[in-house]
Protein backbone atom coordinates (compact mmCIF):
# COMPACT_ATOMS: atom_id res chain seq x y z
CA UNK A 1 0.00 0.00 0.00
CA UNK A 2 1.81 3.53 -0.80
CA UNK A 3 1.13 6.23 1.61
CA UNK A 4 0.31 10.06 0.89
CA UNK A 5 2.93 12.67 2.18
CA UNK A 6 3.16 16.08 2.81
CA UNK A 7 5.57 17.47 0.03
CA UNK A 8 7.79 19.44 2.81
CA UNK A 9 8.58 15.95 4.38
CA UNK A 10 11.11 15.27 1.39
CA UNK A 11 13.75 16.74 -0.54
CA UNK A 12 14.23 15.84 -4.07
CA UNK A 13 17.38 15.82 -6.32
CA UNK A 14 18.24 18.32 -8.79
CA UNK A 15 17.98 15.71 -11.54
CA UNK A 16 14.80 14.11 -10.03
CA UNK A 17 13.23 18.12 -10.09
CA UNK A 18 14.39 18.81 -13.72
CA UNK A 19 12.95 15.18 -15.09
CA UNK A 20 9.76 15.60 -13.25
CA UNK A 21 9.64 19.36 -14.75
CA UNK A 22 10.62 18.09 -18.18
CA UNK A 23 8.02 15.40 -18.15
CA UNK A 24 5.21 17.52 -16.89
CA UNK A 25 6.61 19.99 -20.11
CA UNK A 26 5.74 17.30 -22.58
CA UNK A 27 2.64 16.61 -21.35
CA UNK A 28 1.39 19.45 -21.34
CA UNK A 29 2.15 20.02 -24.77
CA UNK A 30 -0.20 17.42 -25.47
CA UNK A 31 -2.66 18.63 -22.90
CA UNK A 32 -3.22 22.45 -23.96
CA UNK A 33 -4.91 20.89 -27.86
CA UNK A 34 -7.28 19.17 -25.47
CA UNK A 35 -8.28 22.22 -23.95
CA UNK A 36 -6.92 21.84 -20.58
CA UNK A 37 -5.42 24.85 -19.21
CA UNK A 38 -3.17 25.65 -16.22
CA UNK A 39 -5.89 25.79 -13.74
CA UNK A 40 -7.12 22.56 -14.79
CA UNK A 41 -3.68 20.93 -13.11
CA UNK A 42 -3.62 20.13 -9.14
CA UNK A 43 -0.77 20.14 -6.74
CA UNK A 44 1.82 17.82 -6.83
CA UNK A 45 1.02 14.70 -4.60
CA UNK A 46 3.93 12.84 -3.09
CA UNK A 47 3.36 9.09 -2.43
CA UNK A 48 5.78 6.88 -0.35
CA UNK A 49 5.77 3.38 -2.48
CA UNK A 50 5.35 0.16 -0.43
CA UNK A 51 9.48 -0.70 -0.73
CA UNK A 52 9.63 2.42 1.51
CA UNK A 53 12.93 3.37 -0.34
CA UNK A 54 10.81 4.99 -3.54
CA UNK A 55 8.40 7.80 -4.34
CA UNK A 56 5.85 8.61 -6.82
CA UNK A 57 5.21 12.31 -7.43
CA UNK A 58 1.60 12.59 -9.32
CA UNK A 59 -0.41 15.66 -10.43
CA UNK A 60 -3.63 15.97 -12.47
CA UNK A 61 -3.68 17.84 -16.15
CA UNK A 62 -7.55 17.46 -16.42
CA UNK A 63 -8.49 13.99 -16.49
CA UNK A 64 -4.82 12.71 -17.47
CA UNK A 65 -3.56 11.50 -14.76
CA UNK A 66 0.94 11.99 -14.76
CA UNK A 67 3.10 10.18 -12.51
CA UNK A 68 6.88 9.63 -12.13
CA UNK A 69 8.62 7.42 -9.87
CA UNK A 70 11.63 8.75 -7.69
CA UNK A 71 14.17 5.98 -6.83
CA UNK A 72 15.89 5.85 -4.03
CA UNK A 73 19.01 8.02 -3.90
CA UNK A 74 17.56 11.02 -5.61
CA UNK A 75 15.31 12.13 -2.32
CA UNK A 76 15.64 11.91 1.10
CA UNK A 77 13.44 12.43 4.42
CA UNK A 78 13.65 16.55 4.92
CA UNK A 79 15.52 16.96 8.49
CA UNK A 80 14.68 20.47 8.47
CA UNK A 81 11.14 20.32 8.65
CA UNK A 82 9.86 22.23 10.90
Amino acid sequence: MVKKIKADAVEISSDAVKAWEEMIGRVAGVAVPLGIRPKDISDEEFWLKDDEQSLEVRCRMGRINVSMDIPAGEWRWNTKRN
